[in-house]
């Protein structure tokens, strides 16, 4: 059999959330976690102001230096936007 000592070398991965109250803030901050040694980052689109789905998550997706987890969640859900849930289906869908 074989050795499965470094089976679960480097299995973990660092997550950092974003929060940014603009889509342009949040590529910098996306760039900022991964110069800080995130391997992947967590946006979360509920916290940008009046998000256009069409622009800001065009421009996310484009200028990402990291894989991304899109998160967008209702008051409900510990987030900030109260929404109906087609809009809200409508922040996630890509352009």
């Amino acid at each position: 059999m074989g050795s499965t000592a470094g089976a679960f070398k480097n299995s973990a991965m660092v997550c950092a959330p974003l929060m940014a109250r603009s889509a342009e803030q949040m590529v910098i901050d996306m760039h900022s976690a991964k110069a800080q040694g995130a391997d992947v980052v967590e946006v979360r689109l509920d916290y940008i102001h009046e998000f256009q789905p069409g622009q800001d998550l065009e421009n996310i997706i484009r200028n990402k230096p990291l894989p991304v987890i899109i998160v967008y969640r209702s008051k409900r859900k510990f987030g900030r936007v109260i929404e109906e849930k087609e809009k809200a289906l409508d922040g996630t869908r890509l352009p």
